[in-house]
């Protein structure tokens, strides 16, 4: 499976960015929307510039795709992970039960103009959506091939998006040539 490196400084930045502009826009920052935002964000990055958005891989859950290490970093503000010290991520994030109130302004500099580009089309799109829209939305071809719990393809999720055979293979030589990325699906 393609696996790029989860960016901290720039995963919370963006879910910073997402929480800010869902207040903004006078809708409550949930794990759930927030985890759809950027799956559908990533989407959108993946098929027009070959790469995730923060790196952070997806996890076939029962309402749909979730960020595994942004997941973990909310579970830990909010008391139930152990994956991050908590410390580290509570001058950034409040979560209380499955929303999120952002204690910080997102630091931009951490963020692309392509980066903000597909996370705004994302917010855009999906701010409105109510729970059972963005879960059926999010059950997908990449989602589908997953199974339920297991990793989702970084492959598919490209494929789910409608890249190009182009981009996918610019993504894998980016695995063979700079070693950011690894496909384990070959070795299946």
């Amino acid at each position: 499976m393609m696996h790029f490196d989860f960016d901290r400084e720039k995963g919370v930045a963006s879910a910073l960015y997402v929480c800010k502009r869902l207040i903004e826009a006078k809708h409550q920052p949930s794990l759930h929307k927030i985890f759809k935002i950027f799956y559908f964000a990533d989407q959108k990055h993946i098929a027009r510039y070959g790469r995730p958005i923060v790196g952070d891989s997806y996890i076939a859950m029962k309402y749909g795709p979730v960020p595994t290490n942004l997941y973990s970093i909310f579970q830990s503000v909010r008391g139930d992970g152990d994956c991050f010290p908590s410390d580290t991520y509570k001058e950034f994030f409040e979560v209380k039960g499955h929303n999120v109130s952002p204690l910080a302004a997102p630091d931009l500099d951490e963020l692309s103009e392509s980066e903000v580009e597909c996370l705004d089309s994302s917010i855009e799109e999906n701010k409105a959506k109510g729970f059972g829209e963005l879960t059926r939305l999010s059950h997908d071809l990449a989602y589908e091939n997953a199974g339920q719990n297991c990793d989702i393809s970084l492959r598919d999720i490209a494929k789910a998006a409608g890249a190009s055979q182009a981009t996918i293979a610019y993504m894998h030589d980016l695995s063979e040539g700079r070693g950011i990325m690894k496909d384990a699906c070959e070795a299946r």
